[in-house]
C-alpha cells in the first residue's frame, strides 16, 4: 500500500524498496511493526550484534509515524501531576529523564546517520487561550523544583509580538530540548540506519499469525515465516486484533492535519517564530511553519473513523479563528492519522510472556517516547537491563473494546465543552 497524500509523502526523500517476505527466516528477534518504535528496536539490536528481523504490514513509517505533527518535547500524554500520584516521585523522576533521553536520542540519530529531509527546527511554544497565569507558574515551578527541567514563562508583550492574535494570554517556551520534524522522512532515516546495522526490513508483509514454538515464537505471514527467540510487538492502532494480543490493549484516536498553500510574507508577519507551537486546551490545535511559508494546522481529536468530506473548511475555520489577518487561503494536504492510547494514557512498555515484548500506545506524545521505548527494549534483550519496569505502574490492560471507544468519544466531547467554558469564564477545571 502507497503512503497516503500528504504534504509528507509529497516531500519524502527517495527510498530504495525493500522485499516481501518469502520463505522461513531464524533469527533472534523479530519485531512487528515499522513505526518509529519497531524501527528503533531494530536499530539498536542491530548495533549491539543482535539479529533482528522486521516486518510491515504497509510501508515504513505508513501509520501514525508518517503522519503525526512533528513535535518533539520531554514528557508524556499524561500530566506529571497523574503520573506522580500513580507511582511516586521517585518513579515520576525516572520515567520523565527516559523521555528526555528520547528526545535526545531523535536528536542524536538525525545528526549521526545524516538522515536527509528531517529539517529539524529547534522551539516548542505552549500557549493558554483563556487568562490566569496560574497553571503555567504551578508548572514551571514543578519542573524546576522537582524534575531539574527549566521551561520560560512569556510575557503577554512577547507573547503577543511572537504570535499575532488575541487569543492567547500565556505561554511557556520548552528551555531547550524542544524541536520538530519532518515525521516521515525521519521514519525512512530509522529504516535506513537499521538496515545498514544489519536488520532485515520486510515491507509488505502483514503478519497473519503469531504463536510461540518450542525455542520461542514464530510469526507468519502470507509467503513465509519468522522463528525468533523474542518477539516485539510495535504496531499500534492499526494492528488486526485477532492477530495481536497487544492490539485489544489500545483505543484508536484519530486527530487531522492540513497545509496550506504558500502563503508569503502575511505568514511570517503574523508568526514571528519558527517553534512548534501548542495550545494547552484539552482538545488542542498544534501548529508550525513548514516549507518556508506553509502553515500546517492539526487537531479536532476523534475516536470516529474516516475522514470527513469538509475536513479543509473546517481546519480552515479553526485557522482564521485564530489568525483572521491571513484572510483566504487554499488547503492543499488534508489527511487523517490515527494514534493507538492505552486507558491510562501512558506507553505500554513490557514483557507479556517469556519472550514477547510489547512497546505501543505513544498517542498523544509519540516521538519521543517511541524512540525511549525502543531503546528500553533493544537494552532489555540484548543487555538484560530492567528499566523497562519503570513502566509496571501502567500495565498492558483491555481497552474496553467498543465502550471504551464510545467512553473515550465522550470525555472528548466534556474537554471541548470545558475548554469553551474556560475561555469564556477565564477559569480552568
Amino acid at each position: 500500500m502507497d503512503y497516503p497524500d500528504s504534504y509528507y509523502s509529497a516531500t519524502m526523500t527517495k527510498t530504495d524498496p525493500t522485499p516481501v517476505l518469502e520463505g522461513g527466516i531464524d533469527t533472534d528477534v523479530c519485531v512487528v511493526g515499522g513505526g518509529y518504535a519497531g524501527l528503533t528496536t531494530a536499530l539498536e539490536l542491530a548495533r549491539r550484534g543482535i539479529g533482528v528481523c522486521l516486518l510491515e504490514a504497509n510501508t515504513v513509517g505508513w501509520g501514525a509515524s508518517g503522519r503525526n505533527g512533528g513535535f518533539v518535547s520531554p514528557g508524556f500524554a499524561e500530566s506529571l501531576d497523574r503520573i506522580i500520584g500513580r507511582c511516586g516521585l521517585e518513579t515520576a523522576r525516572e520515567l520523565f529523564d527516559l523521555s528526555r533521553e528520547g528526545t535526545r536520542y531523535i536528536r542524536q540519530a538525525i545528526t549521526e546517520h545524516l538522515m536527509e529531509g528531517v529539517q529539524l527546527t529547534n522551539g516548542y511554544l505552549r500557549v493558554q487561550r483563556y487568562p490566569g497565569a496560574r497553571e503555567f507558574l504551578n508548572l514551571q515551578n514543578l519542573l524546576a523544583d522537582k524534575f531539574n527541567y527549566q521551561i520560560q514563562v512569556l510575557s503577554i508583550e512577547v507573547l503577543r509580538e511572537t504570535l499575532h492574535t488575541e487569543l492567547y494570554h500565556h505561554a511557556w517556551a520548552d528551555g531547550d530540548e524542544g524541536f520538530h520534524i519532518h515525521p516521515l522522512n525521519y521514519a525512512l532515516g530509522l529504516a535506513k540506519a537499521a538496515q545498514k546495522s544489519g536488520a532485515c526490513i520486510y515491507e509488505h508483509s502483514p503478519v497473519l499469525a503469531i504463536s510461540r514454538t518450542e525455542k520461542g515464537w514464530e510469526a507468519r505471514t502470507g509467503a513465509g515465516c519468522v522463528r525468533a527467540r523474542h518477539m516485539v510487538q510495535c504496531g499500534s492502532a492499526y494492528m488486526k486484533k485477532g492477530v495481536a494480543k497487544i492490539a485489544s490493549c489500545l483505543l484508536p484516536v484519530s486527530t487531522y492535519v492540513v497545509v496550506t498553500e504558500p502563503l508569503g510574507e502575511r505568514l511570517n508577519h503574523i508568526i514571528r517564530t519558527p517553534a512548534a507551537i501548542l495550545d494547552t486546551r484539552r482538545a488542542s490545535d498544534y501548529y508550525r511553519i513548514v516549507g518556508n511559508d506553509r502553515l500546517m494546522w492539526g487537531g479536532r481529536i476523534t475516536t470516529r473513523p474516516g475522514t470527513p468530506s469538509d475536513l479543509a473548511e473546517k481546519m480552515k475555520k479553526d485557522i482564521r479563528d485564530v489568525y483572521p489577518q491571513l484572510g483566504d487561503f487554499r488547503i492543499e494536504y488534508a489527511w487523517q492519522g490515527t494514534m493507538g492510547y492505552a486507558p491510562h494514557k501512558m506507553p505500554l512498555i513490557g514483557q507479556m510472556e517469556p519472550g514477547l515484548w510489547a512497546a505501543t500506545a505513544f498517542g498523544g506524545h509519540g516521538i519521543n517516547t517511541s524512540a525511549m521505548a525502543g531503546l528500553l527494549i533493544a537494552r532489555a534483550i540484548a543487555e538484560r537491563d530492567d528499566r523497562y519496569k519503570l513502566f509496571s505502574p501502567f500495565p498492558i490492560q483491555w481497552a474496553g473494546g467498543l465502550a471504551g471507544r464510545f467512553a473515550v468519544q465522550l470525555s472528548y466531547w466534556g474537554m471541548q465543552w470545558q475548554d469553551r467554558m474556560a475561555e469564556r469564564e477565564g477559569f480552568f477545571k
